[in-house]
């Protein structure tokens, strides 16, 4: 991981820590039409999360990427994009979520 992932795991580490509101930009058409490449939406970070929220996570690479939570599996969450056909291959710990995307 290089040095600005850190960073940028960091802040969203105290976001979700402090539960601050934050800003992102979508980057990527996965999960269109409801979220568009190119715009900004705001997140917050939540206690708790529901089948068919759309979330802020992170894969073990530090990878951040926003998808919906398609099924809870005990105290995983398997992501899906709207767009694609499969889940995501690896189930997501709480502690990889970020936060919630909020109603635009």
């Amino acid at each position: 991981m290089g040095i600005g992932i850190l960073y940028y795991m960091k802040l969203l580490n105290f976001y979700k820590k402090n539960h601050i509101v934050f800003t992102i930009r979508i980057d990527g058409s996965c999960m269109s039409p409801i979220l568009k490449d190119g715009e900004f939406v705001r997140v917050r970070p939540c206690e708790k999360y529901s089948i068919g929220d759309i979330v802020v996570c992170s894969d073990a690479k530090g990878i951040l990427y926003i998808h919906r939570i398609h099924k809870i599996v005990g105290n995983k969450y398997i992501t899906k994009a709207d767009n694609n056909l499969g889940e995501d291959a690896d189930p997501i710990p709480f502690n990889m979520i970020f936060g919630k995307v909020l109603a635009k």
